[in-house]
């Protein structure tokens, strides 16, 4: 089967079953419960999405700038909404691919070193992850440990393969054999593998700082919103539930998780104790802020970068 086939097939199965999850989300929502929320607690949220996308940026920032080139956060930001509108309207695959190529036409960041910053930051999204659910909480419970050592033995796996380089890779199976007969492939690898061994420790620390931030506004914003609308939820379940969802979400293969994030990440708020209207309102009110706000600016922002670059 084709990639073209296999995306349509993807985004059909997203439209389907994100679609008849969004109306049941809806058809759960008692919607008097928005008018619990004043206009500036509404304004509040809203600055929250900014203020985590801001927090993101500025991790990458601390990357790059670990990586000897001194990007602008200004820059960096532009590269996030105008990858986001290309990830989120098309194929999400082509979010990354868009925004290293932001990297190289706003920043001369070549596509090697925007890769190794991208490795490196998702690494630490994985390890905030495992410390996250490493926490006790209500949902996790005993499986607290196993998903944190979980989530640990990859990032241990990972760093140890970049470290050990070249021999240790061709030695993976079937993965060292496909590798050696692509060599161009091959050599782009190492190179990433050289650039990230080069990144400064303290501004690894940095990155790590902002991007521990975004997560503590996600939970707070999440906390925030269901304050408002009457429930009262541990902080801590709430982390659970941001992360437990969105690894169902990525299991899932659909793109963005549509419909299998959302269930999840409803189900597992309810389990901490909201109500199913409650659960579902917070779910839909946290998709479109985390969506549709992302996505309006980066269609500002790349039909202004495309006018400058013709200009």
């Amino acid at each position: 089967m084709s990639t073209n086939k296999i995306n349509l097939l993807l985004w059909t199965v997203a439209i389907i079953l994100g679609g008849g999850v969004i109306i049941y989300l809806i058809w759960m929502i008692d919607w008097s419960l928005l008018t619990q929320l004043t206009i500036f607690e509404h304004a509040i949220l809203l600055f929250s999405t900014l203020l985590l996308i801001g927090l993101h940026a500025l991790g990458a920032v601390a990357l790059l700038w670990g990586l000897n080139y001194r990007a602008k956060v200004s820059s960096v930001l532009s590269a996030i909404f105008a990858a986001s509108a290309v990830g989120l309207v098309g194929d999400p695959k082509l979010g990354v691919p868009a925004r290293l190529a932001y990297y190289k036409l706003l920043m001369n960041v070549p596509i090697r070193a925007g890769t190794a910053a991208t490795i490196i930051e998702s690494l630490i999204w994985l390890l905030l992850m495992g410390i996250i659910v490493a926490i006790p909480g209500t949902m996790t419970q005993d499986y607290s440990t196993v998903l944190s050592i979980f989530a640990l033995i990859i990032v241990v796996c990972v760093i140890a393969l970049i470290i050990l380089g070249p021999e240790a890779v061709d030695r993976l199976w079937l993965v060292g054999s496909i590798l050696r007969k692509i060599k161009p492939v091959r050599n782009f690898i190492f190179d990433v593998r050289t650039a990230i061994l080069s990144i400064k420790a303290g501004w690894l620390f940095v990155a790590f700082g902002w991007l521990t931030l975004t997560y503590l506004v996600d939970v707070w914003s999440v906390w925030f919103l269901a304050k408002g609308v009457g429930s009262d939820l541990e902080p801590i379940d709430i982390g659970h539930a941001i992360v437990i969802s969105y690894l169902a979400g990525a299991a899932s293969l659909v793109p963005l998780g549509l419909g299998v994030r959302d269930i999840a990440f409803a189900k597992l708020l309810e389990n901490a104790g909201s109500t199913h209207e409650i659960s579902a309102l917070i779910v839909l009110y946290h998709r479109t802020l985390r969506t549709v706000v992302p996505l309006l600016l980066g269609f500002v922002i790349s039909l202004f970068i495309a006018r400058r670059k013709s200009s």
